[in-house]
């Protein structure tokens, strides 16, 4: 029974925490090499919900960002709205939405259980090679996210402020 139980909590841990390659392939018809990884949960609280995923097409680098506020209240996010990322080192890093989202329901869904039918948004953001250098040195502290609602900040735990530096390293 102990053994059984022991078995579940690693594979759970696993899979709540593992950051993953889902994507590694090459378009047959343009020859664009693409890579992409799992969303992985940042922040999961009772006023903010939010999941990064990053994904390569060639050289240019998106971080994908789910987010559900509160419980699950609608929102939009404009384009050119900010994504700040506060890193542990002091630094901060701003990412411009490429374009205007507006949440519905199951737009907050990962391939995981959770947000099939939550209400949320998923927004894209441009990494380059400024953001992309400091993302890889440090882990982030914070984070705060501009939407029609106003701007939501949250801490990051120590646990999962290496999510995005591990991300990054597996799609280069």
């Amino acid at each position: 029974m102990k053994f059984t139980i022991l078995l579940t909590l690693m594979f759970l841990s696993y899979n709540l925490l593992g950051q993953k390659l889902i994507k590694n392939e090459t378009d047959e018809f343009t020859n664009v090499g693409i890579k992409e990884t799992s969303f992985e949960p940042i922040v999961q609280n009772l006023t903010l919900n939010c999941f990064l995923s990053v994904k390569k097409m060639d050289s240019i680098k998106y971080l994908q960002v789910i987010i559900l506020l509160g419980m699950g209240s609608p929102h939009s996010i404009k384009q050119d709205a900010s994504f700040y990322i506060k890193l542990i080192d002091g630094s901060i890093v701003e990412l411009k939405n490429l374009k205007t989202e507006t949440s519905c329901k199951g737009c907050a869904y990962t391939g995981r259980l959770s947000g099939s039918q939550a209400e949320g948004s998923k927004t894209v953001y441009i990494l380059n090679n400024v953001a992309t250098d400091a993302l890889t040195r440090s882990a982030i502290k914070k984070i705060r996210i501009y939407t029609s609602k106003g701007y939501t900040e949250s801490d990051i735990k120590e646990q999962r402020s290496e999510v995005l530096k591990n991300e990054l390293m597996l799609i280069n």
